[in-house]
Formats: structure tokens, C-alpha cells, sequence
């Protein structure tokens, strides 16, 4: 068998048996007898398995005693992946170094955001398995962030919860600012994957999770970042958010106060994709419609 691969960021980590540990959690870990690859993945919790979710990965979510205080964790699992997902893996090229497995490729996605200084996931765990260079199976542990998705708050708040909507403009714009400034772009950047803690300061407020198809394009940025703003437009449910709140955005998210040529032609590339984005969202729709009336006519 060949070792795990050397994707550790510079931090303050150490090594458990076969896995890597934040030293922060390493008394926690191994009083949990969570202390080695083989023990996360016989760890049970509660499992976030979904309808269509590939059987070769697993999401579970569990609680941790962490110096007599109870924190929950999730724990992503993958056991064999396809070798066409292992290609897209390999594909990546992290800076931080070599990337070999999915979660792999996550904790170091994770470590990124760290040091760029974006809220996200905060990596506790993270242990591979390889043979021959293939993934045979990996693991990685990290602790969930404050708050519930921007999705759900949108979701409780009424029509006239403007206050709410507009508090929340220069934060999302400022941390999604920041994240693509630093050369990402997240590809799956919905409302669903933006959470929002009302407990924390207004400006450190927002965290931004779910970080697996994230990538850092070396051409075609532009058509990136226009798919991941659009992808935001179309989840911000209306009448809630207005097209004054978008536009208020826009100017943040750019840093101008008044939008130019340049930002004028960013909202009509936005508007264009988030069209598109919405028709296809439909024809998906239909066909599953389609589906489940015929397995009920069956």
C-alpha cells in the first residue's frame, strides 16, 4: 500500500496514526477513539444521505465533547470513487500542494479559504488511503459553521422583512468579493451554501460552505464568476429581494458607487445567465414530474 499523500497546509496540525489532526482537537479525537482512518469510518452519527447521492460517498453529522463542550462536526466519507472522479480530483492543481483523493481535496480547499481569510468550514480531520495512486478511500472531519443557510432565513422571513435583506448586502457582497478576488470561484453558489449567524457581528456574519466543486480557473474567470453571481441572482427568492437590493449588491460586490459601462455589462451577463440557469431548472423539473407520474401510473 502506499502512504497517504502529503496534503497538509502549513498549520497547526498534527499527525494521528494515519491521519492528520488540528492539535487544537486532538484530545478530543482520541478520547471519541476517533484516531485513525478505519475508526471515522466505523464512526456512526446521523447519516445526510439523499436521493441520488452516489453510494460511494456518505455525509454524517456528529457531536464531539470538546473540553466538557458539545460541538457538531460532519464527517464526508468516500470509499472507491469512480476513477473519473479521482481524474477531476488529480486535475485541480491546488497551490497548497499535491492533491491525491476527494478529501483531500477538501481539506485543502478548506485551508485556503483560511489563510485568504474567508469564513467557511473549519477543518478538524483528514485521512486517505491509496494503492497504486488510485483513492481506495478517504475521510475528512470538519466543524460545522454558525448559523443556518441564508436559504432557510429566506425561507422564515416575511415581505416586509426588507431590514434583514438590506443589512446582509455589504457582508455577502464583501465576502464573495473576496473570494473571487483571491482567484476562486465555488460553482454551486446558492443561497443554500451561504450561512447567516444573527448571533455573530454583522461584517463576520456569513460563512460560505460546500466547497468540493470549488476550483481556481486560469482562463475563461469571467464566465466562471458570471455563473456563480447568477447562480446567487436566481436563489434570492422575490418579491423578499428586490431589484434595488440586486443592484445595491452589484455596486458592492464591484466597489463603485454608481455602476459603469464595465458593471452594466456584468448585470447583463448576470441577467442572461440566470435566465439561463432558470429554464434549465425547469426542464429539469418537468422531467422529473414526468418520471414520478409514470412510476405512479406503473
Amino acid at each position: 500500500m502506499d502512504k497517504a499523500s502529503s496534503t497538509t497546509p502549513d498549520a497547526p496540525f498534527i499527525s494521528l496514526n494515519d491521519i492528520h489532526v488540528a492539535s487544537s482537537y486532538r484530545d478530543a479525537m482520541v478520547k471519541a477513539g476517533l484516531d485513525s482512518l478505519d475508526a471515522l469510518f466505523a464512526v456512526h452519527g446521523e447519516s445526510l444521505g439523499k436521493p441520488g447521492l452516489d453510494q460511494w460517498r456518505q455525509r454524517i453529522r456528529l457531536t464531539l465533547d470538546v473540553n466538557g463542550e458539545t460541538q457538531t462536526f460532519y464527517l464526508k466519507r468516500f470509499d472507491r470513487p469512480p476513477k473519473k472522479i479521482q481524474r477531476e480530483v488529480r486535475k485541480c492543481g491546488v497551490q497548497s500542494g499535491d492533491v491525491a483523493t476527494i478529501a483531500g481535496l477538501e481539506w485543502a480547499r478548506m485551508w485556503q479559504l483560511v489563510r485568504a481569510g474567508v469564513n467557511g468550514p473549519q477543518p478538524i480531520a483528514m485521512g486517505e488511503l491509496l494503492h497504486r495512486g488510485d483513492e481506495m478511500r478517504s475521510a475528512v472531519l470538519m466543524k460545522s459553521v454558525a448559523g443556518k443557510s441564508l436559504e432557510s432565513w429566506c425561507g422564515e422571513w416575511k415581505i416586509d422583512d426588507h431590514e434583514h435583506i438590506s443589512a446582509l448586502i455589504e457582508p455577502a457582497a464583501s465576502l464573495i468579493r473576496k473570494f473571487h478576488n483571491q482567484g476562486f470561484v465555488h460553482r454551486d453558489l446558492y443561497l443554500a451554501h451561504l450561512f447567516f449567524d444573527p448571533e455573530a457581528d454583522i461584517e463576520d456574519s456569513l460563512s460560505l460552505i460546500d466547497l468540493q466543486r470549488m476550483i481556481e480557473p486560469r482562463t475563461l474567470r469571467l464566465r466562471w464568476i458570471v455563473k456563480d453571481l447568477a447562480s446567487l441572482n436566481y436563489s434570492a427568492p422575490q418579491p423578499l429581494v428586490t431589484r434595488t437590493h440586486r443592484l445595491r449588491w452589484l455596486r458592492r460586490y464591484a466597489g463603485v458607487k454608481k455602476l459603469g459601462k464595465a458593471e452594466r455589462q456584468l448585470a447583463y451577463l448576470i441577467i442572461g445567465k440566470t435566465q439561463q440557469i432558470a429554464r434549465h431548472d425547469r426542464r429539469r423539473n418537468d422531467r422529473l414530474g414526468r418520471s414520478i407520474k409514470d412510476n405512479q401510473q406503473t
